[in-house]
């Protein structure tokens, strides 16, 4: 599968992926209310949700810093 994004920065990906992850989550814990019947359904859920949520913690927690430039002596 092929994935676009039409970010023009490093800082625009990275909310790109944020926003992502938390409609992943969202979606995750919404279908846990829907179809996690009993302790297992519920666990398979919570266990999906915290892969996304350190995942999340990871980007939110990132800083990006630029290259930097090595300036000639005149």
């Amino acid at each position: 599968m092929t994935y676009i994004s039409h970010a023009r920065t490093a800082e625009e990906m990275r909310r790109e992926v944020i926003t992502d992850l938390n409609r992943r989550i969202d979606s995750l814990a919404q279908q846990r209310i829907a179809f996690g019947r009993g302790a297992m359904g519920k666990a398979r859920f919570d266990g999906k949700i915290l892969v996304l949520e350190d995942m999340l913690r990871y980007w939110t927690e990132l800083q990006l810093v630029g290259k930097k430039t090595q300036t000639k002596a005149p």
